[in-house]
């Protein structure tokens, strides 16, 4: 009774996955890796943005590794939007992943508080 609840429930709020399943570790890497392109994005797009001269494409090890760092740090809540939109149209998942990760420093942050 109380899993058919929480199934309506989840339909009610736009939940098309069981929140409990998980994704497949190919998926996993699939979405960390999309996530960090993104992460790895908004710095090009900041760098764009402020008019900064040099190749905005251009990312040192160092920078590289704290992309990392943060992709790791943030994955959980990117996982849980994962499994939640598992149901969506691939375009549309990416999509999510994709601009969850341009989102990384709130992210980052509430994950600090948790």
């Amino acid at each position: 009774m109380n899993a058919e609840l929480e199934v309506q429930k989840n339909r009610a709020v736009g939940l098309t996955a069981n929140p409990t399943s998980q994704l497949s570790p190919a998926r996993q890497v699939l979405d960390f890796m999309i996530f960090l392109l993104a992460v790895l994005a908004s710095r090009f797009l900041d760098l764009y943005r402020h008019a900064v001269a040099g190749n905005p494409l251009s990312v040192d090890g160092s920078y590289l590794l704290f992309a990392v760092i943060v992709s790791l740090a943030a994955f959980p809540v990117v996982y849980d939007r994962a499994v939640r939109s598992r149901n969506s149209p691939l375009l549309v998942h990416i999509a999510l992943i994709f601009t969850t990760g341009l989102g990384w420093e709130k992210i980052l942050s509430t994950v600090a508080k948790q």
